[in-house]
């Protein structure tokens, strides 16, 4: 394995894209944010999938599905403790415990009775110690936001902080470059994500204004949402189908983040977890209905 390659892999990863020129692109994005986050975040990576590569789970690592949890962590450390040795500590040790809390999640839901839903892990692994970051350890760090209070700006500006955001970083730069990235491995991916961070916008506006709805932060996770189930879940499904789990998946996340938010908790990714994992259990019962509505009215199923 190039594990150079792959721990840019992992970057790519977040976005549901296993490229390392997407992740080439993401990398200077969250540097032109600030160059020590991108340190942390690629530490992150590298930490991940180095140690699942020498714990066996080698295709895995290869394709960066063990590499951007740790990605993540490192961008939350810088957030939350801002560049310090803790930081650094904070992200070794956070993307040493994704490998196993990814596989952990990946063995439960292939248990019964989870097994017939599939679910994946997404960005659980990040959000379970990210959260505990958050709750047990005082505030030092810090993103500074970019915001605006014109409604055409806000839009805007909402929707290119949505692409920086999903890397806990702000600044329409960041994520028109983040976008173009996306592009680069998948305009498909790149094409719904745009359209889930405008539906977190607008429905964002109907309970925020537009300086909250600016900042991106209502609309990271259905920009995740969106691009995941319409291009990756569900990606065997017919077009209609896939679009309208996307544009469902996208406003399920705008809920969970208002109240994550008013409860005090860290949101993070909770609500694109949330929501995706919702939207695929409806979809995998719904097949399920259809499978046995077929086989209540076809010849086989009646002798059976």
């Amino acid at each position: 394995m190039n594990l150079l390659t792959a721990r840019i892999r992992g970057l790519s990863q977040i976005f549901f894209i296993s490229s390392p020129w997407t992740g080439l692109l993401i990398l200077p994005a969250v540097g032109y944010a600030s160059p020590q986050a991108a340190f942390l975040f690629l530490l992150g990576s590298v930490v991940q999938t180095v140690t699942a590569h020498f714990m066996g789970l080698r295709d895995d690592a290869a394709e960066g599905i063990q590499g951007y949890n740790g990605a993540l962590v490192g961008a939350a450390a810088m957030a939350h403790v801002g560049f310090s040795g803790e930081a650094v500590l904070l992200t070794v040790l956070g993307a040493l415990a994704c490998v196993p809390l990814h596989q952990l999640l990946s063995t439960l839901f292939r248990s019964r009775p989870l097994a017939h839903f599939d679910l994946p892990a997404l960005t659980a692994p990040f959000c379970l110690i990210a959260t505990g970051i958050f709750t047990l350890l005082p505030t030092t760090g810090g993103i500074p936001l970019v915001i605006s209070s014109d409604p055409l700006t806000a839009v805007g500006l909402g929707i290119t902080n949505s692409f920086a955001e999903v890397d806990l970083e702000d600044g329409w730069i960041a994520g028109v470059i983040i976008f173009v990235g996306l592009l680069v491995g998948s305009r498909v991916i790149a094409s719904l994500g745009l359209a889930g961070a405008v539906i977190g916008i607008l429905a964002g506006l109907t309970v925020l204004g537009p300086e909250q709805v600016s900042t991106g932060m209502l609309s990271y996770s259905s920009l995740l949402a969106a691009a995941g189930t319409g291009a990756v879940f569900l990606a065997d499904r017919p077009l209609a189908w896939r679009l309208a789990a996307a544009c469902g998946a996208g406003l399920f996340t705008v809920p969970f983040v208002l109240v994550l938010g008013w409860a005090g908790s860290p949101v993070l990714t909770w609500p694109f977890v949330f929501a995706t994992w919702i939207v695929v259990v409806v979809d995998r019962l719904v097949e399920k209905k259809k499978g046995d509505t077929v086989n209540l009215v076809s010849p086989s199923g009646a002798n059976a």
